[in-house]
């Protein structure tokens, strides 16, 4: 059979490869590194309670990141806290570059420069700072 005649014989449906079954306590435990309502804490072993707390960790700290509702300061090291507010502050000094959100005054541009992150823009000369 040559190829055109295959293809005028239109597609033929391979069959699915098997899906591996994941064991229940696969599934659990991936139900408790995603976080979710059914996971069952104390069906883990030790090993895989420290890998589900890690997980827990690593997805706070990105919520904190990235602004989220989730985000629980209290469980960040100062490291991660420090990282967290530097974040920010470079978000809120971009936004204020584009024109987002809103820009903090003159007042507190002098008396705050190094916690908002727009000093150099205050002392632009392209840039004028709203008076409120």
């Amino acid at each position: 059979m040559d190829f055109s005649v295959a293809l005028a014989a239109g597609p033929t449906a391979l069959p699915a490869a098997p899906q591996k079954m994941a064991s229940p306590h696969a599934e659990n435990l991936e139900n408790c590194r995603e976080g979710f309502a059914s996971c069952d804490y104390a069906q883990l072993n030790p090993q895989e309670k420290r890998a589900v707390r890690n997980a827990a960790e690593a997805n706070n700290f990105m919520d904190c990141f990235h602004g989220l509702s989730d985000c629980d300061k209290k469980r960040l090291t100062l490291l991660e806290q420090q990282e967290v507010a530097r974040a920010h502050r470079i978000q809120n000094f971009e936004s204020c570059v584009d024109g987002l959100g809103t820009f903090p005054t003159a007042r507190s541009l002098r008396t705050e420069p190094a916690k908002n992150g727009v000093d150099v823009l205050a002392h632009s000369p392209n840039h004028e700072i709203s008076r409120r």
